[in-house]
């Protein structure tokens, strides 16, 4: 799961190249969709509609904040930053399910967690620096960047509310919903842009780029994810999230030429120290 999430931020990249965002997260959810209801329906098992259905407030609520609103979050950050900066800011979800899990009395802080949380605050203020060095507040980046950690924070709720329910449910059936409302929730509003823009415009690497976002990114990856969080905590699942700086940035550098400087290194380590102190807070 994480080396396909990995892979995402240099796939997505390579799609913005064509798509605009909203248009890109859109047809993203709406093709994981249509994946994931031929397996729903073979694999439904019996009364799991109307369980779904007494459900259906909740499930509501995870599929924007799972699906619509970290899809979008996340494709419209990473438009507006580089994929080294997007990877470190994710890696500070498990920080953020920490918060989430405590707001619902899941979890408590602890003097480590604390001191924790406020070395990753540092890491972040000297990430937002070390990119600007010289123009401190450049709108895109500094909007890609916020952009980003609030598609982790949208992704933090969703873990700790799923954990809560995925006991009662499989897998498939739990994705399903939620990219079939994502799909619902995302349309009305990117119509207009899709029209605009047509489907018959972008190179055949666009629309592999989109395909492997919602095959693998969203269908395998969410499946592998959901799995993984009725077996252990969601921190703990969350908590992979770690290396994927470090994969992103070498696939960064390899693929798309990016490079990290040393301050960049420097916050990224400080960031990662924070939450390696929270975690074990």
């Amino acid at each position: 799961m994480t080396l396909i999430w990995s892979g995402n931020f240099i796939i997505g990249k390579i799609a913005l190249r064509e798509f605009p965002a909203l248009s890109l997260t859109t047809l993203r959810v709406v093709l994981s969709a249509l994946i994931l209801w031929p397996v729903f329906l073979a694999r439904m098992p019996e009364g799991e509609v109307s369980r779904l259905w007494q459900e259906r407030k909740r499930l509501l609520w995870l599929a924007v904040f799972g699906v619509t609103l970290n899809q979008f979050f996340f494709v419209s950050g990473l438009k507006n930053t580089s994929v080294a900066h997007a990877s470190i800011v994710v890696s500070l979800t498990p920080v953020m399910v920490l918060i989430v899990a405590r707001l619902h009395g899941l979890e408590r802080f602890t003097a480590l967690k604390v001191v924790g949380l406020c070395i990753c605050m540092v890491g972040v203020t000297m990430l937002t620096l070390a990119r600007h060095p010289q123009t401190l507040g450049t709108p895109a980046s500094v909007i890609g960047d916020a952009a980003v950690a609030s598609s982790s924070l949208c992704f933090a709720y969703f873990a700790v509310m799923g954990k809560e329910i995925i006991s009662r449910f499989n897998s498939v059936s739990l994705n399903t919903v939620a990219f079939t409302i994502g799909a619902l929730t995302l349309l009305p509003a990117a119509a207009p842009e899709i029209w605009r823009g047509g489907l018959a415009g972008h190179s055949l690497k666009a629309w592999l780029a989109l395909t492997y976002m919602a095959v693998c990114a969203s269908v395998i990856g969410y499946l592998i994810f959901y799995w993984a969080l009725s077996q252990i905590a969601a921190t703990r699942v969350t908590a992979l999230s770690y290396i994927q700086p470090v994969l992103v940035a070498l696939m960064g550098f390899f693929w798309l030429g990016e490079r990290l400087t040393l301050p960049e290194i420097a916050g990224a380590a400080v960031i990662l120290t924070g939450v390696a102190m929270t975690e074990r807070g």
